[in-house]
């Protein structure tokens, strides 16, 4: 080979390198920086999960779905209405093909604990403590369980309360309603807690991620609205990877039923600028969705978006939205007492 042939090649191989450095990178920048949309479309799946009886339990409906997806299976834990009540469940499975057919758990059954009445759970893994935490309502306020292994709902801890009262701004604020649907998600720095009072306000208290899951303090009023079911209940926070932003989610009640409300920030304590907010144009409600026949009345209600990580910074890819939600079935007659519905999951994806 010549110098000169030598030379070439080596250019040649540079110029392949560079191409495929810069393919490589564009791909990954891509893969990172989906941006969010200003409106949203979905499909609707068939009903994935309804509440299941056992020899012990007589199930109207199942709601409030929490999942995350540990070593290639989904793990949900949700509300189940069930003996006149509500309490906790799981299920878990490989593919939501398989969702139907899984058993479900029922976490009143075991000794340690006894999770009846408990309702409206999130389930993610602190990473600085090393423990997973569940994250519901119960006895007048947020609680908390812990444990090191979420695929075993017979582990978690005794329940624990975040706060010894309701904070003054709530008692101040909540009219006929009360605390209710706690969120958590930590920055770098400290963890915030979100939650409804089902009178138009979503409230916002603080801890250093160091003393988690003690010392919530500082609680403030968020978002509001004047009509209270701008802003009904279950507020969902996610870090938006690649981006600098956070998205929240608010459920609302509209003319057409229950839809979800869309706001961004660039921090966890910042002010939040509506995204797709409104009922003509919702993150995802009967404007927006598209059903399988007779399967809904419109309403899309209390869900969870899969998240990319199952961290406590609640990561979400979007590239890759999914959105495990509660639905009615059409044929459910109108006027039905609200814990007689018969709730069901079901995932929305993108159009």
């Amino acid at each position: 080979m010549t110098p000169f042939q030598s030379s070439r090649l080596a250019r040649m191989a540079c110029a392949w390198g560079a191409a495929a450095m810069l393919w490589t990178s564009t791909f990954q920048v891509a893969a990172q920086t989906c941006a969010l949309p200003a409106s949203f479309s979905w499909n609707h799946s068939s009903f994935l999960v309804s509440a299941k009886n056992d020899s012990t339990h007589t199930a109207v409906a199942i709601k409030d779905p929490s999942v995350v997806n540990i070593n290639g299976r989904y793990h949900v834990y949700a509300t189940i209405r069930a003996n006149n009540t509500w309490q906790l469940g799981h299920l878990n499975f490989a593919d939501w093909a398989q969702a139907s057919a899984a058993s479900q758990f029922y976490l009143d059954t075991q000794p340690k604990p006894n999770l009846q009445g408990k309702f409206a759970p999130t389930l993610f893994y602190f990473s600085p403590g090393n423990l997973w935490y569940l994250v519901y309502m119960g006895a007048g306020q947020p609680q908390y369980s812990t444990s090191t292994n979420p695929a075993d709902p017979t582990s978690w801890s005794a329940p624990k309360n975040f706060f010894s009262a309701r904070p003054q701004v709530l008692l101040d604020n909540r009219g006929s309603g009360d605390w209710i649907d706690p969120w958590v998600i930590c920055g770098w720095v400290n963890c915030y807690m979100f939650y409804a009072d089902d009178n138009g306000h979503i409230y916002r208290a603080r801890t250093p991620i160091g003393s988690f899951p003690g010392g919530f303090t500082d609680t403030v009023i968020t978002l509001q609205d004047s009509n209270r079911f701008n802003l009904f209940e279950a507020p969902h926070v996610y870090l938006v990877n690649g981006q600098s932003k956070y998205l929240a989610i608010v459920e609302a009640i509209g003319a057409n039923g229950r839809y979800f409300r869309s706001f961004t920030t660039d921090r966890l304590d910042g002010t939040w600028t509506p995204l797709a907010a409104t009922e003509a144009n919702p993150f995802a409600g009967k404007a927006n969705v598209t059903y399988p026949a007779g399967l809904s009345r419109s309403d899309v209600s209390h869900g969870e978006l899969v998240r990319a990580s199952n961290n406590e910074r609640m990561e979400l890819d979007p590239c890759r939205l999914q959105f495990l939600t509660q639905s009615i079935d059409a044929a459910t007659p109108s006027g039905t007492d609200y814990g007689s519905l018969p709730y069901k999951l079901g995932v929305l994806t993108p159009r």
